[in-house]
């Protein structure tokens, strides 16, 4: 009703954008983990740490949702 249905291009442009987005959530709680470890203080906090992760997956998708779109016109 509310959501028009996703093409198979974009289906497969979310589960990529989603795979980055794990990820770069792994990497930055690593890097977090391992700075916490040696300097008893956080680099990253959590706030940044999840907007990090969900813009870096939500932009991948929309850049190559983009780039198919441009492709198809051509």
């Amino acid at each position: 009703m509310f959501f028009k249905k996703m093409t198979e291009t974009e289906i497969v442009n979310s589960k990529k954008g989603q795979e980055l987005g794990f990820l770069s959530f792994a990497i930055l709680l690593l890097i977090n983990i391992i700075y916490y470890w040696f300097k008893e203080v956080e680099l990253f906090s959590n706030f940044v740490i999840l907007f990090a992760g969900l813009v870096i997956a939500f932009g991948y998708e929309f850049i190559l949702n983009r780039m198919d779109r441009s492709r198809n016109k051509r």
